[in-house]
């Protein structure tokens, strides 16, 4: 009777073993998404960064008038009354174009 009991106590004591290291709710899993979360945080810290810097240029853009300047001649090619615009253009190289 005691080997019997002892053999049913170890197999119980394998199973739930088992459970804990390979089940779902299981320490290889919780490895896996300990590993996720740290990926998934980095990546919030990023977009977080990058929030920050896109409201920094919203409050520049709304209250300082050279910040509004520069993006316009930047990303629009304006220019004030008065100035001069003048673009330099490379000469296109002949010999390069043709095909052999």
């Amino acid at each position: 009777m005691s080997r019997f009991l002892t053999s049913v106590l170890l197999v119980m004591l394998l199973g739930l073993q088992y459970r804990l290291w390979f089940g779902a709710a299981g320490v290889a899993p919780l490895q896996r998404l300990q590993a996720e979360q740290a990926v998934l945080r980095a990546a919030i810290a990023e977009k977080r960064k990058r929030n920050e810097a896109l409201k920094e240029d919203i409050r520049n853009l709304k209250h300082r008038l050279e910040a509004l300047e520069e993006l316009a001649r930047e990303e629009l090619g304006l220019i004030k009354d008065g100035e001069h615009f003048f673009r330099l253009v490379r000469p296109v190289d002949s010999h390069a174009s043709k095909p052999k």
